[in-house]
């Protein structure tokens, strides 16, 4: 929600970079219950997700949120596998593109 009550007053991007880092975070968090080293979080994911194969769809500025969480991850030293993305009716604040990731934009 911080985002969302923010990002037109304070980000030149309208929250988009804080959107793509707070989806990256959340993979970061899936890749620690992955490895077995969050405890707080379900064991059950232990040993059974595969970030090697990452689709992330969002919609409207949720939309943006995963073309800029797809090029934020591009420049990680280790960067998760993100293998296509679906903005739904996204907004189009930064007009960005997403080269060498399939992606299938949903207008309405």
């Amino acid at each position: 929600n911080a985002v969302n009550s923010n990002d037109n007053q304070l980000a030149i991007d309208w929250g988009a970079t804080a959107r793509g880092g707070l989806i990256l975070s959340h993979l970061d968090l899936l890749a620690e219950a992955n490895a077995g080293d969050a405890p707080a979080l379900d064991p059950v994911l232990a040993g059974r997700l595969d970030l090697d194969h990452v689709g992330l769809m969002g919609h409207s500025r949720g939309g943006e949120g995963v073309v800029r969480a797809a090029l934020m991850n591009e420049a990680r030293e280790e960067p998760y596998g993100i293998e296509s993305v679906l903005p739904l009716a996204p907004v189009a604040y930064g007009r960005s593109t997403l080269p060498d990731v399939p992606t299938y934009t949903v207008l309405p």
